[in-house]
């Protein structure tokens, strides 16, 4: 707990501990614009990085949800001309809701860097080991190194 605390200090964050769904997208072009909808949808909270987009949805978990909203970036950023990869995790943050401005927040146990991790394979979203159990009988997944990807990344009767 203490390195807990000396971390989120060292980031001048003072807020509570929350789940949430992670969603990084890797891309050479800036796709905020075009995905960000999808996201907000979805009732997730975006912001552009240098090389792509964090989304987080807090305080949800609904599996199916988080990864139709990056299923829904993966197929905008095709139908762009734009190689992007994604990944997908679950994982708890350390969350400071500001009154105006972006909402502040740290990863905790690495989630945010798993996301980043699995979003490898271009053109694909692979999801955690915990998002593939919750939905094994709702995709087919090829099993990789650092994940679970999603067979074909289309889903019929949304």
């Amino acid at each position: 707990m203490f390195l807990i605390r000396k971390l989120v200090h060292s980031l001048n964050i003072e807020g509570r501990r929350r789940q949430a769904g992670i969603i990084f997208v890797e891309s050479k072009n800036n796709i905020f614009e075009e995905v960000s909808d999808s996201i907000s949808f979805r009732g997730g909270l975006a912001h552009s990085t240098q090389g792509g987009l964090v989304a987080i949805f807090l305080d949800k978990t609904d599996a199916m949800d988080i990864v139709k909203a990056a299923i829904e970036i993966i197929q905008k950023s095709k139908s762009l001309g734009v190689r992007s990869s994604v990944g997908v995790n679950f994982g708890e943050l350390i969350v400071e809701e500001t009154p105006i401005g972006p909402v502040k927040y740290a990863s905790l146990g690495g989630s945010l860097g798993q996301a980043k991790k699995m979003a490898k394979v271009e053109n694909s979203v692979v999801v955690s080991d915990e998002i593939h159990k919750k939905l094994e009988n709702q995709f087919r997944f090829d099993k990789l190194a650092a994940g679970w990807l999603i067979k074909g990344a289309v889903v019929e009767n949304w």
